[in-house]
């Protein structure tokens, strides 16, 4: 009791803390999007963008097993703690040149290249971002404080120093300085853990750190280029204004589609134990979160759709209507990412993990053709399009793989009731003038479809509460 009790503290306290950082960030860029130029605000996304990209390849995969050795032995905490800053110097090294050159070859403005060099500083802090280390040693209090300091840092001296269209270097600045906050904050900790604070470079522990963190590494790089390539391209074709555009919409998708990993982040201990336990309860779970999950979706991306336009320009001011077009499209990544979980998920709980990796990888393939071959000719919707048809090709070849290491999870079937409701949502707006009655009036008639064409969703919901009960 007292072991799934701290588990639920500590997972509580992770998601606290992720979630107000998130709105903290969300605040600041909302408030940069009103007062930066709509070409300012691009650079800042793309520089964003590149910086997601490039600190994933500096960790590369480093933290996942330096948090695994120190969870199976604390006493090699000591050494990891210097180890794997080192090695991710040395990555950084790489990185920081190669991010500051990257705008340069895809001709963007000096102004630009300027200020991704700045945000590039944020990798030389992120060496010292030692997470891993206490959630390893399990003090998930500092893990919780560290997203919502660094984000709260950044958005204080944002509101503080950028005051107007010229002010964009000054956000560069403010990436910097709150990497470094957050730097020193876990330095500390580990200090106050007497844990060794150094750099240090044996070669053979640092050859099986790099082998040991490939596979992971190389998941995330390809997870950063899914995210981030459609944003790339639109910078590479387009002008600043639309790649504005998109990354403000981009960013209402990604914090909503945030709740998808928590989602299956929480089921996925149940996953593990039945499919241990009962294949014929694991499969009644999964099926039951399968319709509420695809019906919840479904009806968050309905109202997003409707009132697209509407929530772009009230988040980050009327320049910004326009982003509505690609958030209507890329919106329904949102479902589609919460019905593929369940395969995604479930393989890794049957121990077939490489099966994601290999669905990952041809959804970076299903980018970079969609993107080639939309992203030029259609710009952010052909941006959005992109990123939802990758999201389906993820989900076809997990599925594929699910279905044939552990059994027939529903596919279609989930889809068509959620798609009566959605017409019948998309009908009744159309009569409606005003987006967020229109918003509400579409909800309204697709949640009376679920009640009258799925009426066990009730059941599902009981049934997935005892699941996680135990309650078999």
């Amino acid at each position: 009791m007292a072991a799934a009790r701290r588990t639920l503290v500590d997972f509580v306290l992770l998601s606290g803390g992720e979630s107000l950082g998130k709105v903290a960030g969300f605040v600041a860029f909302a408030y940069l999007a009103r007062t930066l130029s709509t070409e300012g605000y691009g650079a800042v996304e793309l520089a964003a963008g590149f910086a997601v990209f490039f600190s994933l390849m500096v960790d590369f995969g480093l933290g996942t097993m330096g948090a695994r050795e120190t969870a199976r032995s604390p006493e090699s905490a000591r050494e990891h703690a210097v180890w794997i800053p080192s090695a991710r110097l040395l990555l950084a090294i790489i990185g920081v040149p190669a991010m500051t050159v990257a705008p340069l070859l895809m001709g963007q403005p000096w102004e630009t290249v300027q200020l991704v060099g700045l945000f590039s500083l944020s990798l030389l802090f992120f060496i010292f971002d030692q997470r891993w280390l206490f959630q390893g040693l399990e003090r998930m209090r500092v893990v919780a404080s560290a997203q919502l300091i660094r984000m709260t840092v950044f958005a204080a001296t944002v509101l503080l120093v950028v005051h107007h269209e010229q002010d964009v270097l000054r956000v560069g600045m403010a990436e910097a300085g709150a990497a470094a906050v957050m730097a020193g904050y876990f330095l500390f900790h580990q200090r106050r853990a007497r844990i060794p604070i150094g750099l240090a470079w044996p070669k053979e522990p640092l050859r099986h750190l790099f082998r040991e963190a490939s596979s992971v590494g190389l998941g995330q790089m390809i997870w950063a280029f899914n995210q981030q390539t459609p944003t790339f391209l639109i910078a590479t074709f387009w002008a600043s204004t639309q790649l504005a555009w998109f990354g403000s919409a981009n960013r209402i998708y990604v914090s909503l589609s945030t709740f998808s990993m928590v989602y299956h982040f929480n089921l996925f201990p149940t996953f593990a134990r039945l499919l241990r336990e009962s294949k014929e309860a694991y499969f009644e779970t999964v099926q039951a979160s399968l319709r509420l999950s695809a019906w919840g979706g479904t009806l968050v991306a309905l109202g997003l759709t409707v009132t697209a336009e509407a929530t772009c320009a009230l988040v980050f001011g009327e320049d910004f209507r326009a982003a509505g077009r690609p958030l209507a499209i890329m919106i329904w990544g949102l479902p589609l990412t919460l019905v593929s979980g369940h395969a995604r998920w479930s393989l890794v709980a049957a121990g077939q993990q490489r099966y994601v990796l290999f669905a990952q990888i041809i959804g970076a393939v299903a980018t970079a053709i969609l993107g080639g071959a939309l992203i030029p000719t259609w710009g952010v919707e052909g941006a959005a399009l992109t990123n939802v048809g990758a999201t389906l090709v993820v989900w076809g070849v997990a599925q594929r793989h699910a279905q044939r290491e552990i059994g027939a999870i529903p596919f279609l079937s989930v889809v068509v009731r959620p798609a009566l409701g959605v017409a019948a949502g998309l009908g009744v707006a159309r009569f409606v003038p005003n987006p967020w009655l229109g918003g509400i009036a579409a909800g309204v008639a697709c949640g009376a479809v679920a009640l009258l064409v799925d009426r066990a969703l009730l059941g599902d919901l009981k049934r997935l509460a005892g699941a996680r009960r135990g309650v078999t």
